[in-house]
């Protein structure tokens, strides 16, 4: 099961991957932002290291990043966050990438591509419960709660910078599905 942490100030997220004894830290620096000048504006970059799979395509086709570049690589990592998949896994090659992976599952096979520690979790969560009716219903409310969350990181990801979810946008989308999920589980 995989926890984010991200630091705002920094523009720096912190993904932790694994089980409780053996937690593993990837540590993603999505600040092309920072480099930016003004709110749409856009710089051309000579070089961006280690960023296979994260990179927007409009970069690697023209070389010229913006703030929805970010949104992008965003997206990525909440799919890896919710996959369990990096997109340079050996499952993602040729045309195959992390996104058209999920958006193919998507919204009605989501079991198939969302992370085995995060389903194990829920269902052993859900022996807790004791009540069939109860751990069905805590079911639903959870997969309803993956799919919002696996479409928002299929909008930040999207292909075409200007459907991107803009990040404001994001953090209240994200705040809403925190707050029906919290209130549907009482």
């Amino acid at each position: 099961m995989g926890v984010w942490i991200a630091d705002c100030t920094q523009a720096t997220a912190l993904s932790v991957w694994g089980s409780s004894r053996d937690m593993t830290a990837h540590i993603a620096d999505f600040g092309i932002a920072k480099l930016l000048l003004g709110d749409n504006n856009s710089i051309a970059l000579t070089s961006m290291p280690r960023t296979i799979g994260y990179m927007a395509p409009e970069y690697g086709s023209t070389g010229k990043a913006s703030r929805m570049s970010n949104v992008f690589s965003y997206g990525i990592m909440m799919l890896e966050v919710f996959t369990g998949k990096r997109p340079t896994d050996p499952l993602f090659r040729e045309e195959l990438s992390l996104r058209q992976w999920v958006t193919e599952a998507f919204p009605t096979r989501l079991k198939d591509v969302v992370d085995n520690e995060i389903l194990s979790h829920e269902i052993k969560s859900n022996c807790h419960a004791g009540n069939d009716s109860t751990s069905r219903e805590q079911s639903i409310i959870l997969n309803a709660c993956l799919a919002s969350v696996i479409e928002l990181s299929l909008q930040c990801s999207s292909m075409i910078p200007d459907e991107r979810t803009p990040m404001d946008k994001v953090v209240v989308k994200l705040n809403k599905v925190k707050v029906d999920y919290c209130l549907q589980m009482r």
